[in-house]
Order: C-alpha cells, then sequence, then structure tokens
C-alpha cells in the first residue's frame, strides 16, 4: 500500500509512475512540517488515504518545494527525480492513493 504518483507518456507510451511508501510519506510530511516554509504544494500529500492532482502548470513549483526538502529529507530527493520527469515532458502528476 502506498501513494502511487503517475504521469502519462508521451502519445503511444506506458505511464510513468513513482509508489511512495508510507515511511517516505511520513518522513517527506515531517520535513514539510518542522520547516520554515509553506510548502502548500507538498502539503497536498498530507492524507496518505486521499487522492490528489498537481497540473502541468504546478509541477515546476512541485519540484521546488521538494528540491528545497531534499536537504533535510532524503526521502524527496527519488520523488523530486520523478516530478523533473514530467517537468521535462510538460505533463501533470495523479497521486493515487493505493
Amino acid at each position: 500500500m502506498g501513494l502511487l504518483l503517475v504521469f502519462e507518456g508521451e502519445e503511444n507510451a506506458p505511464a510513468h509512475h513513482i509508489d511512495v511508501g508510507i515511511d517516505s510519506w511520513h518522513a517527506l510530511m515531517t520535513a514539510a512540517r518542522s520547516s520554515k516554509g509553506a510548502f502548500p504544494l507538498v502539503r497536498r500529500l498530507n492524507d496518505y488515504y486521499r487522492d490528489a492532482l498537481f497540473e502541468a502548470d504546478e509541477v515546476a513549483a512541485f519540484l521546488s518545494e521538494l528540491e528545497w526538502l531534499s536537504a533535510d529529507c532524503v526521502s524527496a530527493e527519488p520523488i523530486a527525480v520523478f516530478v523533473r520527469a514530467a517537468l521535462t515532458v510538460g505533463r501533470g502528476i495523479s497521486v493515487i492513493a493505493d
């Protein structure tokens, strides 16, 4: 069980995804809560059992928040790599509570 982050691939390409387990999620949320920044996009993941959506025009800001948090939270880095890939192809990200 986890949060499944997904973005669609290029035409006729399979979707890309990353599974975020509860330990990684907890570390990320703890880092976001204890940091001085607001991190509104990262905090959208606050409810582990709720789906979320990041529109394509929000992905760059989401990545910035993750990069900021990755200095204190190693769990943020793999998510940031995934989000950077979505940004490169101009896709939004769906988060599915699995």
